[in-house]
């Protein structure tokens, strides 16, 4: 059962089931003693997938699911790489079945759960085998709601999942709802290694209108951390997409020049968040801070070209 997960640091099995890891034990703890919302978000299966070769004309998934950081359960499949169908389950629902008809055998399937709650492998029938494709590059993500997929009904459609479909990255996506610029929570992550780091943070930091000066210190002590960790790694910094409302609008301008300024004096890559959302509510789910479906595409989209 474990081979069959992609995207997380390990699997473990619980009373509900088999279910991917993203964090560390100590990451973990601190996690939770910075409040529920940071436990719910952090325990969340995201960027987490199945992947595996159909040896049966039927296959059916049972599973399980809680902690809802968003009420919504809905499943994206694909075969042999393409789309093949989005089926929605509910709101907080607690278990479903997901079955799967092929009259072929030997193709592959990625199923993504959501993001946005933790969901749990508790059999499955019809005999399948673990895909064994390689990736091209060991890609961490630390981020906030916005790299978590936080507001998305399709979990396959964010800018970290495409990024990994389109590049073909093995990506641990340590994107969790509401986080801010805390160096605590960082620790090296040996058993996965990765060879690229991208930071995408800042968005909460705006949003908080907290002293400025201190934000500015949070951020230098987050990168001083970072630059402790990975010291030979690839780092990228990716600054914060538009926030449409305007009373933001001075705080944003000074925490993207500040990671600007941090990146240019660690030598890391700048990629400038403007560039890669249009400043449009049909971009945005929630018509302010996160993209929907369409303005995760385009982010994707526009960052394939610089990274």
């Amino acid at each position: 059962m474990e081979k069959l997960f992609k995207g997380c640091l390990e699997v473990n099995k619980g009373k509900l089931g088999y279910f991917g890891v993203r964090f560390l034990e100590k990451q973990l703890s601190y996690l939770k003693k910075m409040g529920k919302h940071y436990e719910i978000r952090s325990l969340c299966g995201a960027s987490i997938y199945l992947e595996f070769i159909n040896k049966n004309k039927e296959i059916e998934i049972k599973f399980n699911a809680n902690n809802y950081a968003r009420e919504n359960f809905c499943v994206d499949i694909y075969k042999n790489d393409i789309f093949l169908e989005s089926k929605y389950f509910g709101k907080n629902i607690q278990s479903g079945v997901l079955k799967i008809k092929d009259i072929i055998l030997g193709n592959k399937y990625t199923v993504f759960f959501p993001n946005t709650c933790s969901w749990y492998i508790e059999e499955i029938k019809g005999e399948i085998e673990a895909s064994c494709e390689k990736t091209s590059k060991r890609v961490l993500i630390l981020g906030d709601s916005i790299s978590q997929g936080m507001e998305t009904l399709n979990p396959s459609i964010t800018y970290v999942n495409l990024l990994r479909k389109i590049k073909k990255w093995n990506i641990l996506n340590q994107g969790v709802g509401g986080m801010e610029f805390e160096s605590l929570v960082l620790e090296k992550m040996k058993k996965f290694n990765p060879e690229l780091i991208i930071v995408a943070l800042g968005t909460n930091d705006v949003l908080k209108n907290d002293n400025i000066e201190i934000k500015f210190k949070e951020i230098e002590e987050y990168f001083e951390k970072i630059k402790e960790i990975y010291r030979t790694q690839e780092i990228v910094i990716i600054t914060p997409i538009p926030i449409l409302n305007e009373k933001y609008k001075e705080n944003y301008e000074k925490i993207q020049q500040k990671l600007k300024k941090v990146g240019l004096k660690n030598k890391y890559k700048i990629i400038n968040g403007e560039e890669l959302i249009i400043k449009n509510k049909k971009f945005y789910y929630d018509k302010e801070i996160h993209p929907n479906e369409l303005g995760f595409t385009t982010m994707a989209l526009n960052l394939i070209n610089k990274l």
